[in-house]
């Protein structure tokens, strides 16, 4: 199972302090976040949602414990360890501090070994307190079964046989892109589009059904006898009803869309786990299809074999030819031109490669930047200095053709034609980007912006030339 570092909320408004606290935390494997004052630390209990806290009993003119008993008061999704850190302190101070939410005390100055103790009991607490929330019948924010009480209801009905087979469905949501509400919105909207979400599930799924939210965006519904096709029905219209939802918040009002996972089940043999873990797996198909839709377990399964059929040697690419891949080419000289005017056309285009062609655009033959630059004199014609065996194949040849090409034959290119008229080329270094993958720098030309907003495709421009 993965694992993260514990989050630590530090505020206070010694600075020193906070980075002091925040370098011994940090080498110690947790992760801490600094808050300067209250307000800061507000935003960062709202938004970085800590596991930790650790407030400055200097903090307030009132003192720390009254920014304790406002976070204890705050609608707080999960329980947060919260130490005051006090120089000194009365007993009646220390008891107020308690009373108003305090977990655990530090002295300050800070003494290194006592934070690491206080933080491993917290921790500890933590560890107490998310077991005890799995063992809960109902979700703190929607009211709605918890995933433990959720995988019991679903034992209850996979036992409830009476020795006749017996139709189950399992109906798995996930929001769409929720994430982006907490982000833009905060955790207080992104908690109310839960709870909405939740009503609605509950709804839609009526009595005997039964509604869970498993985790974070996830919910669950258990669809006792009914049949997968029924459930599919039922996923339809909870998605179009979800769709249709509008959830205020102070500056309007937020649209929602869901994606659905469907699997049936007879009440035979089935595990509660096996049912949720296939019900998770046809929502994943859902998602790859873009969301927004509903999926039924093993619904795409043929697409594989199709797949694995379709991506066989020789078949992947059979309806592929030289044109779909080549690069597309306008330019062109004539035999009796000069060098000189070829050289400023490959400055101007910047490409490798120009073919030569006659008073009917037919192909005779083909001149290189290279060719140009070590073996002619400006006056010189094209025609003295041109390649007239130029390698070549018609648009319409299969692409596996243009690959044994290359294989077999040691050329850079070859040019494309439409019978005898030269349309593009492809270069050995072409085809060999078409199977890299792509990444935000490919095109990139380095420098100060590495942002792909001036593009260079490598075959036609090559550093070498200009």
């Amino acid at each position: 199972m993965s694992s993260r570092p514990l989050k630590v909320l530090i505020v206070s408004d010694d600075r020193p302090l906070l980075r002091h606290v925040s370098t011994f935390l940090d080498d110690f494997g947790y992760r801490a976040i600094q808050a300067a004052g209250q307000e800061q630390g507000r935003a960062a209990l709202e938004g970085e949602l800590p596991d930790l806290l650790i407030v400055d009993s200097e903090l307030v003119p009132q003192g720390g414990a009254a920014w304790c008993a406002a976070v204890r008061s705050g609608k707080q999704t999960r329980y947060i360890y919260t130490l005051l850190a006090i120089r000194g302190g009365a007993p009646r101070d220390l008891v107020q501090a308690i009373e108003a939410g305090a977990d655990d005390f530090l002295q300050k100055p800070v003494n290194h070994g006592e934070v690491l103790a206080r933080l491993r009991t917290g921790a500890r607490v933590l560890e107490y307190e998310r077991r005890v929330n799995r063992r809960r019948s109902r979700d703190s924010i929607t009211g709605l079964l918890s995933e433990s009480a959720f995988y019991d209801r679903v034992r209850h009905e996979l036992a409830l046989t009476n020795g006749k087979p017996r139709q189950l469905a399992c109906v798995m949501i996930d929001l769409d892109f929720f994430h982006r509400f907490r982000r833009e919105h905060g955790r207080a909207v992104g908690d109310r589009v839960l709870n909405t979400v939740g009503e609605a599930c509950a709804e839609l799924a009526g009595r005997p059904a039964a509604a869970a939210r498993l985790a974070y965006d996830r919910f669950c519904v258990l669809l006792p006898d009914t049949s997968v096709e029924k459930a599919v029905k039922w996923a339809e219209r909870a998605r179009a009803k979800l769709a249709e939802l509008e959830i205020p918040h102070e500056e309007g009002s937020l649209r929602i869309t869901a994606s659905l996972g469907v699997v049936g089940c007879q009440a035979t043999s089935e595990e509660a786990e096996t049912v949720v873990q296939r019900a998770g797996e046809a929502l994943a198909a859902a998602k790859q299809s873009g969301r927004n839709c509903v999926a039924r377990h093993g619904e795409f399964d043929g697409e594989a074999e199709s797949w694995a059929d379709l991506a066989q040697p020789g078949k992947l690419f059979e309806r592929t030819t030289v044109r779909d891949v080549m690069t597309p080419c306008t330019v062109r000289v004539h035999p009796d031109e000069t060098v000189g005017q070829a050289v400023a056309l490959f400055r101007q285009t910047r490409m490798e490669a120009i073919p030569v062609v006659d008073a009917e655009d037919h192909l005779v033959g083909l001149v290189t930047h290279e060719n140009l630059r070590q073996q002619s004199a400006p006056g010189q014609t094209i025609a003295q200095v041109m390649t007239s065996k130029v390698p070549q194949f018609e648009e319409s040849t299969r692409f596996s053709s243009l690959m044994d090409f290359f294989a077999q034959q040691n050329e850079p290119l070859t040019l494309i034609v439409r019978g005898q008229r030269p349309t593009g080329f492809v270069t050995r270094n072409s085809l060999r980007a078409l199977i890299e993958p792509i990444t935000a720098s490919t095109f990139s030309i380095g420098g100060e912006w590495d942002t792909g907003d001036e593009l260079l495709v490598p075959d036609l421009c090559p550093a070498s030339s200009g």
